[in-house]
């Protein structure tokens, strides 16, 4: 069984999130996202409570440093944020 450390885990009033970082080959992308999502899950569905929700995003950045498609997501997750401190 793989242990669950995520890499950065931000508490906000009704939202727990995870951040994932990835560094696989170019050609193992798509692979290594499934693999950390299966990893999670658990970890997801012991923290849901009906006062907190719970996002786990990947930051993948190839080993010759190109972005993942989650480059998006973690994108406008820290808009989402910036915005929430306004």
């Amino acid at each position: 069984m793989y242990r669950q450390h995520p890499d950065i885990v931000i508490l906000e009033r009704r939202r727990i999130t995870v951040i994932e970082l990835t560094c696989p080959f170019e050609t193992n992308l798509d692979k290594t996202r499934g693999f950390k999502s299966r990893k999670y899950r658990k970890l997801c569905n012991s923290l849901i409570t009906p006062r907190a929700q719970f996002n786990l995003i990947f930051l993948e950045i190839s080993s010759i440093g190109f972005p993942g498609k989650t480059i998006k997501t973690f994108e406008k997750y820290l808009k989402e944020l910036h915005l929430d401190d306004n």
